[in-house]
């Protein structure tokens, strides 16, 4: 048997040398598509963001489809669906002071808001791009909103008590980018809120966390997570003066109860909701040590920038500037149907045809969208 050794380029992760002939080739056609694309279509260099680190663990070409192309699916409505955006939504406003009503009305007008630029989409037949009724859109909404409404009312009591004491909002919901030194990219994060103590000029910053798990198992992953140790980098560039000492994890368990048109056990809607609420308290009976609505307040420990946290920020960085080459950004098949291999990936289709098929396929099934212009502007370091 002949055993034959193949020499492969010494090629860095997301950054190919020019001298190749198969990068410049694929960065050529990569560009004729931009080009045939439309003006509308751009790759952006963008800011390290913890959603953006996940994404390219997960599978990097969908990191560069979803994040640096900025491609949305057509007839995409996930803020009219998530209970999760629209409770985030009500938050805020109690954050902000308002009162539970100031808080719920807020979110209704945003909620609104996106109906109405939904409602600009559809065709004279109330069809929205995807073929779906803004009726059923507009009936989704109501419904999630309702669901949403039973949440933010259980967390006023429990997620605004006594550890807030001696603590003034400085933050709330607003980008932050700050500059590392060794890091080719800004980094941002946007807070929920960020607290400060004026006796010792501390920090403390809070999220939100909804799911659907066991509340005790949520905050002890958030001590692991990506996303608390990029908001301490970020606050720690921005605010060189104060301290951040604590993350508060105001963690709420959706409601495990679900409602079909055809139920039987709950006649309306309304039904639904009245049975939602008594599940927190049901669960909290049950099981004392795993309540359905826990506040995790976690002290800031260690080095502001580890070894770990510098290796995961600085490939991120590769990532998130490096020149627009798709063949750099390797597909991972695993994740093509989801973790629980039930959700196809939306740019499955992209993966499977040729570049030269992705504007006539772009044109006809995605948006071109990027997080950011959603976002308000940032404060830099």
């Amino acid at each position: 048997m002949t055993v034959r050794t193949i020499k492969v380029p010494n090629l860095q992760r997301y950054r190919i040398r020019t001298s190749d002939t198969e990068y410049v080739d694929d960065t050529n056609r990569f560009l004729t598509f931009l080009q045939k694309a439309g003006p509308e279509f751009t790759v952006r260099p963008l800011a390290v963001r913890s959603s953006y680190i996940t994404a390219l663990e997960d599978c990097p070409r969908k990191f560069f489809f979803q994040y640096r192309c900025g491609l949305r699916r057509r007839g995409e409505f996930a803020f009219a669906l998530e209970v999760g955006t629209i409770y985030h939504a009500m938050m805020r406003g109690l954050v902000e002071g308002k009162p539970l009503s100031g808080a719920l009305q807020g979110a209704s007008q945003e909620l609104s808001a996106k109906l109405e630029e939904w409602k600009a989409m559809a065709d004279e037949n109330y069809l929205l791009p995807d073929g779906t009724p803004m009726e059923n859109l507009v009936t989704n909404s109501e419904k999630a909103f309702s669901l949403a409404k039973v949440m933010a009312t259980r967390s006023q009591g429990a997620f605004f008590g006594g550890v807030l004491e001696g603590w003034v909002p400085l933050l709330i919901e607003d980008p932050i980018e700050a500059k590392v030194a060794g890091v080719t990219a800004r980094l941002r994060c946007v807070p929920d809120a960020v607290y400060r103590r004026e006796s010792d000029n501390a920090l403390m910053a809070m999220d939100f966390k909804t799911h659907t798990g066991p509340t005790s198992n949520r905050a002890a992953v958030a001590s692991f997570e990506i996303q608390p140790r990029l908001e301490r980098l970020c606050l720690r560039a921005c605010f060189p003066d104060s301290k951040l000492k604590f993350f508060l994890h105001n963690i709420i368990n959706k409601p495990t109860l679900r409602y079909t048109t055809y139920s039987k056990k709950y006649k309306t809607y309304e039904d639904y909701l009245a049975a939602c609420d008594q599940w927190y308290d049901d669960q909290a009976l049950k099981d004392p040590s795993n309540p359905p609505l826990l506040q995790s307040l976690m002290a800031v420990l260690g080095p502001v920038m580890s070894s770990e946290m510098a290796v995961v920020v600085r490939e991120a960085a590769f990532a998130c500037v490096s020149l627009p080459n798709p063949a750099a950004f390797v597909r991972r098949s695993r994740f093509c149907f989801g973790p629980f291999k039930n959700t196809p990936c939306p740019f499955l289709k992209l993966c499977s045809e040729g570049m030269a098929m992705w504007p006539e396929t772009i044109e006809r099934n995605f948006v071109c969208r990027f997080r950011e212009d959603d976002e308000k502007g940032a404060i830099h370091a």
